[in-house]
């Protein structure tokens, strides 16, 4: 009973935090995913410095324009990692309220929620300022997902192998 509410609890929480990513408008989401990145890469420069990997301080413009150039595919990545994040939840969710045993129902069963839930996190962008909707997200969202599920799928059958 304690594991179906917990996993009931984070799947709802994850639910949310996609909802609360696609509520903000486009300058706030793409200001927090542009200073991440800058972040990282200013990290991994300095780390890079420190190691003798490479000698000089990266000017500012340069740390800018990788910056720019890695905002769109990781921001898609991430739509990717929301999903199979959501994945793996719902799998573990449905797991706990039915038999654990796999089943390639249940694996289709869990992509088809999150395309459904990509779906309406599409329309929902639609309503928020700055925001496009974009069916090409929902494919990569559901992509995510299918990742996720393959993954688990693999793990599933090493594990019965293992046995």
């Amino acid at each position: 009973m304690k594991r179906k509410l917990i996993y009931t609890i984070l799947t709802i929480i994850w639910l949310t935090v996609i909802f609360i990513f696609s509520s903000m408008n486009t300058q706030e989401s793409n200001n927090k995913s542009k200073q991440t990145i800058k972040q990282t890469v200013e990290k991994t420069t300095e780390i890079s410095e420190s190691i003798g990997i490479i000698e000089n301080n990266i000017p500012p413009k340069k740390i800018d324009k990788a910056v720019n150039k890695l905002n769109f595919p990781l921001r898609k990545c991430a739509h990717a990692t929301e999903y199979a994040v959501l994945a793996i939840l719902i799998i573990c969710t449905i797991n706990v309220y039915t038999n654990k045993n796999y089943s390639i129902k249940k694996i289709l069963l869990v992509i088809l929620i999150c395309f459904i839930y990509s779906l309406t996190d599409e329309y929902h962008q639609s309503f928020v300022p700055g925001r496009s909707s974009l069916f090409t997200d929902c494919l990569i969202d559901t992509s995510g997902s299918l990742i996720a599920c393959v993954g688990y799928t693999v793990v599933k059958k090493i594990r019965d192998v293992i046995k």
